[in-house]
């Protein structure tokens, strides 16, 4: 694999936070299970030869699309990333990828230090002198068409329709944008060049 275990202190942070990879090799239906065991329930982006989806992942590791929508062959899927929403110092991500094995999976997970856990050593991650979080975003194509219960379906011409869940969203109206929220963390070293650690999903905002 790529990416091997890996924790990384973020120094000055109040509170203090890490940065901890931890890797494994399962297909995707057990790198979800790992994700809901470690993390717990979220939303879950995947992308096949023939479609892309954004669905939710249970407690139990299980997915789930709109009610109404057919159902999806996790065998045909390439690359998936699942992730938590909520507070974004305690976000979490599982990247995951197909391989001629099977698959190959990442989960990312930032959080305040665990006296009691076995992380290994501090990775280091360069001469970095400042380490921050900050904010972040991707807009989704489309506007909103139709929404109901915990999911809202975008359109647009150029893709078609895309059908998100966004929870108990407030500000939800047809026409509106949603954007796919994200945490950084950046890092600076003694020049005052900055470079990005680290990207996590975790979650959506009407904008």
């Amino acid at each position: 694999m790529a990416e091997t275990n890996r924790t990384l202190e973020l120094v000055p942070h109040n509170p203090p936070l890490v940065l901890r990879h931890e890797c494994e090799a399962t297909g995707l239906a057990g790198g979800l299970r790992w994700f809901a065991r470690e993390a717990g329930p979220g939303s879950v982006l995947v992308s096949t030869p023939r479609s892309f989806s954004v669905l939710t992942v249970d407690a139990t590791g299980e997915i789930q699309g709109r009610p109404d929508t057919a159902g999806l062959d996790l065998d045909t899927a390439y690359e998936a990333r699942a992730f938590t929403t909520g507070d974004r110092n305690a976000a979490a991500e599982l990247r995951w990828r197909a391989t001629p094995g099977g698959g190959d999976a990442v989960l990312v997970r930032l959080g305040q230090p665990d006296p009691g856990a076995s992380d290994p050593e501090p990775s280091d991650p360069g001469p970095l002198v400042h380490a921050t979080i900050t904010g972040g975003g991707y807009l989704l194509w489309g506007t909103v068409e139709s929404h109901g219960g915990d999911w809202v379906r975008l359109h647009a011409s150029q893709v078609g329709t895309l059908d998100v869940p966004v929870g108990h969203l407030e500000g939800i109206e047809q026409g509106a944008y949603l954007r796919l929220t994200t945490v950084e963390a950046i890092g600076q070293d003694g020049h005052g060049n900055a470079t990005i650690l680290d990207e996590l999903l975790t979650g959506w905002e009407v904008v």
